[in-house]
């Protein structure tokens, strides 16, 4: 008896903690991000672009910083350009390691925030997409 207890317990737990911790992470963030935390995320990102730019010596430097900017990007409601620069240059340094797969994921980040940015970002986007769709089998 005390185990069929126990399972039917665990069997109510389950249902009452999956579907909240499910819905969780679709979520989007309500606090818009301050002035300051936008300024920090672009430094963070300008960051990670020096390092890209410094070669292959230095982009395992830059896909960590990169990916450690993308998961904190979904905490604050950050502006469409901070957030398309996150996923744009993730997208572009998963490319350059080769990891194809995981950047054509990224790139749909990216294409979403372009949508409300210039032309140039819009094209730039697509390029790069276009890039990313050929290198992935």
């Amino acid at each position: 008896m005390p185990a069929m207890k126990i399972c039917s317990m665990t069997a109510v737990c389950l249902v009452l903690i999956f579907p909240t911790t499910g819905h969780a992470a679709d979520k989007k963030p309500s606090k818009p991000a301050t002035s300051q935390q936008d300024s920090y995320m672009q430094g963070r990102i300008f960051s990670a672009i020096e390092d890209e730019g410094a070669g292959r010596c230095c982009l395992d430097e830059a896909l960590r910083k990169l990916q450690y900017v993308n998961d904190d990007i979904k905490k604050f409601e950050y502006p469409a350009h901070t957030r398309w620069m996150a996923h744009y240059r993730y997208a572009k340094v998963l490319l350059e390691k080769r990891n194809a797969k995981k950047a054509s994921r990224i790139i749909l980040f990216a294409q979403d925030d372009a949508q409300s940015l210039s032309s140039q970002e819009k094209d730039d986007t697509q390029k790069l997409a276009h890039d990313i769709q050929a290198r992935n089998p």
